[in-house]
């Protein structure tokens, strides 16, 4: 098993050759570069920015066709051996080859981007409890497929914003720094929802669930009625008046205006 996570190592042009593209159709899913099964992006529990619902979501690393996923962000990959079709196998499993670019999370449910970079993962035939494979024997299954993982840290935070009904997030992103929202309020509270937007310095959207937390200056003009850490939140606007929301990730900070006439 070690000679073969040496061999994982090497550089990405080297194993790109035994097929990095992938012949999959489906946004998030990956021929693995042995060719033997199939690796799928799962979205992290929590603030995973990658599956809001009518938004836009990560780029796709075109070598891997997988999504960039943010360092410190938790997610985690499937795997489906081609075998599990043939021979009645189980679909199988994923391990990280080591733990310089992600590791699992204390909870063993989920992977951890831990710096920026190409990060190795290999799928094995069986299932498993998602513990540290790698330190173990993994039950005895064999690796035997690989795919690479490209991480990059968040440069900075941004906002989308939606109406609840029949509203959308694409292409709704402020500009770098924050920005401002206008919004009226006829007689009746406006519900309305606003989305954190993990960016590179590139402005490309970054997948995995990041420990955010929002506030709003002003709850009496803006309430946050939902769970303050996750990725989207509802805000109900009850009065005239002017809160600042402000969506935190470890020392980094965004903040967007909400005015309410």
């Amino acid at each position: 098993m070690r000679g073969w996570e040496v061999a994982c190592g090497g550089a990405l042009a080297v194993l790109c050759s035994a097929g990095c593209k992938s012949t999959d159709s489906g946004n998030g899913k990956q021929v693995g570069e042995l060719g033997r099964g199939v690796f799928g992006y799962v979205c992290g529990s929590g603030a995973d920015a990658q599956c809001n619902d009518n938004a836009d979501v990560a780029i796709v690393d075109p070598s891997t066709n997988l999504p960039v996923v943010a360092v410190g962000g938790s997610f985690f990959v499937t795997y489906a051996s081609n075998a599990s079709s043939t021979n009645n196998v189980p679909d199988g499993h994923t391990d990280t080859v080591d733990t310089t670019f992600i590791d699992v999370d204390p909870t063993g449910t989920q992977y951890v981007a831990k710096r920026a970079g190409y990060a190795v993962l290999y799928g094995l035939q069986g299932t498993v409890a998602m513990t540290a494979c790698h330190a173990v024997s993994c039950d005895g299954d064999a690796p035997e497929d690989l795919v690479h993982l490209l991480l990059q840290p968040v440069d900075h935070i941004e906002f989308a914003h939606s109406a609840v009904m029949g509203g959308s997030f694409k292409q709704e992103v402020t500009t770098p720094g924050g920005g401002m929202v206008s919004l009226t309020v006829n007689g009746q509270p406006l519900t309305e929802l606003f989305r954190v937007v993990p960016m590179t310095k590139d402005r490309n959207l970054l997948a995995g669930s990041l420990p955010i937390m929002w506030t709003s200056s002003d709850t009496s003009v803006g309430q946050i009625t939902t769970d303050p850490t996750q990725n989207i939140i509802t805000l109900q606007l009850e009065k005239a008046g002017t809160t600042m929301l402000t969506a935190t990730l470890a020392t980094m900070m965004g903040t967007l205006t909400v005015t309410v006439n």
